[in-house]
């Protein structure tokens, strides 16, 4: 009907700060609640996969999920990241690298410097986006 209404329907609810005795026990914590984030969101049906970027944030969920998923028997975590083709002087193909080494996970790579005009196709749009993809 052309007009707009503004509702608060939730509210996030302030809770007491968490005051541990140690460091080790803010890591545990943390740990904690990260792995159960990850589980959670592997209730898929078929095969789980991740984008691995080589930042922090990626491997640190694909490492976690290749964990929870070799300890049902559903692994292996199969990985879909982009590389550059010297990993001596590109710090997240090194990244990637690494963390695709390590067990439960099936890496995929696609080297961005063979990819000829797609790649310069592929800038262009990427450039014409307000927001990343």
């Amino acid at each position: 009907n052309g007009q707009m209404r503004l509702q608060q329907y939730w509210k996030p609810e302030a809770r007491e700060p968490l005051k541990l005795s140690c460091h080790e026990e803010y890591a545990e914590a943390f740990h904690d609640v990260f792995s159960r984030s990850v589980h959670d969101r592997l209730r898929i049906v078929g095969p789980a996969a991740s984008m691995l970027s080589g930042g922090m944030d990626s491997g640190a969920v694909a490492s976690v999920a290749a964990d929870i998923l070799e300890s049902q028997g559903n692994g292996p975590l199969m990985t879909f990241s982009a590389i550059g083709p010297d990993p001596e002087s590109c710090i997240e193909t090194d990244a990637i690298l690494a963390v695709s080494r390590m067990g439960g996970v099936q890496p995929h790579f696609v080297d961005w410097s063979k990819l000829g005009d797609v790649r310069k196709d592929i800038i262009a749009a990427l450039k014409s986006t307000a927001s990343p993809l």
